[in-house]
């Protein structure tokens, strides 16, 4: 008797693990699928990064084109290196080729200098030689006011986008006083003469 019942409990214990075997999912290759529409889906979703709001697009500033050049002073001293305690006639500041130069033009041991000088690097692009004149007045620096400030003096003369084409400083026969003469291009082209020492408007040429 006591060998039936314990057949009979194996027999039972052997048909509750095997309907258990069978109740569980089975195992499937590839992503879980959506029981309700079919397609798969994933577990982890992929999203773009933040845009930063604060992050400028297309942004850009005016470039002033002689922000990098060398100052009136800085070519003086290039000049003198070269023809030491000069008199100084006149100086040109404009562009020869797409880049701005100083041409400065003065005395030295009963000779005339015109030199070319690089205004972005200071190198000396050319020198001119020639007799002196009888003639010749020349320049003060001691009392001359810096270009830039003749510049916003002249730029209020003139449309508000013109811009700077260049300017010479010399003595003028006539007067006996240093001008400087800016030169603007744009809606109005206008060269607007002044006092290179007291700042005062000379003349306005259209």
């Amino acid at each position: 008797m006591m060998k039936i019942w314990k057949t009979v409990t194996f027999t039972a214990f052997s048909a509750l693990t095997l309907a258990a075997c069978n109740n569980s999912p089975a195992e499937v290759d590839g992503p879980p699928v959506d029981p309700g529409t079919g397609n798969e889906t994933s577990s982890a979703v992929e999203s773009a990064p933040p845009i930063d709001q604060n992050e400028s697009v297309g942004e850009s500033s005016a470039d002033d084109s002689t922000v990098n050049v060398i100052t009136l002073d800085e070519a003086l001293d290039v000049y003198w290196q070269e023809y030491p305690e000069a008199q100084i006639e006149g100086v040109d500041f404009d562009k020869d080729w797409g880049e701005w130069t100083y041409e400065i033009t003065g005395v030295f041991d009963n000779r005339e200098y015109e030199v070319e000088i690089n205004a972005v690097n200071s190198e000396i692009m050319n020198v001119d030689e020639d007799d002196v004149d009888n003639d010749n007045r020349y320049l003060n620096f001691d009392s001359i006011m810096d270009p830039q400030e003749a510049i916003d003096i002249a730029r209020q003369e003139v449309a508000e986008d013109a811009t700077l084409e260049g300017w010479n400083l010399d003595v003028d026969d006539d007067q006996n006083r240093p001008e400087y003469e800016i030169e603007f291009e744009g809606t109005d082209d206008r060269d607007v003469t002044l006092h290179a020492e007291t700042g005062d408007i000379i003349e306005i040429d259209n």
